[in-house]
C-alpha cells in the first residue's frame, strides 16, 4: 500500500506530476487503462491512489471520464483546468490542475480559489 509523502511539497509536486501525465495522455487521445496504469485513465487512478482517495482528484477523474473526447484541445483542456482550479477545493485537486494546466501551456499558476 502506498504511503503519502510525509512533505506536503513532495505529495504536491507528485500531483502535479500526474496532472501533468493526464493531460499529456489527453492531448494525445490516449486513454489507456485504469487498472494497468496507463493513458489518462490509468495516471487518473494512481493520482486518486496516492491522494487517499481525495475528493477534489475524484471530482477531477469525474470530469475527465465525462467531457474526455472534448478535452482533447490544448485551448479546451485549459479552459476546463483553470476553470476547475477556481473549485476543486483541496490542495491535491489544485497541485494536480496545476501540473495539468503546465501541460496545457500556461506559464505561472496565478490561479488561486
Amino acid at each position: 500500500m502506498f504511503h503519502a509523502p510525509h512533505d506536503p511539497a513532495q505529495h504536491d509536486a507528485a500531483m502535479a506530476h500526474y496532472g501533468s501525465r493526464v493531460a499529456r495522455a489527453l492531448l494525445r487521445d490516449e486513454p489507456g487503462d485504469a487498472e494497468g496504469g496507463s493513458g489518462w485513465r490509468g495516471h487518473l487512478q494512481i493520482a486518486a491512489d496516492r491522494s487517499g482517495q481525495d475528493a477534489g482528484i475524484l471530482q477531477i477523474a469525474d470530469d475527465v471520464y465525462a467531457a474526455s473526447t472534448r478535452l482533447a484541445g490544448q485551448g479546451v483542456l485549459r479552459a476546463y483546468g483553470e476553470v476547475a482550479l477556481m473549485t476543486v477545493g483541496t490542495v491535491a485537486g489544485e497541485s494536480f490542475l496545476r501540473g495539468l494546466l503546465h501541460r496545457a501551456g500556461v506559464v505561472g499558476h496565478e490561479f488561486t480559489r
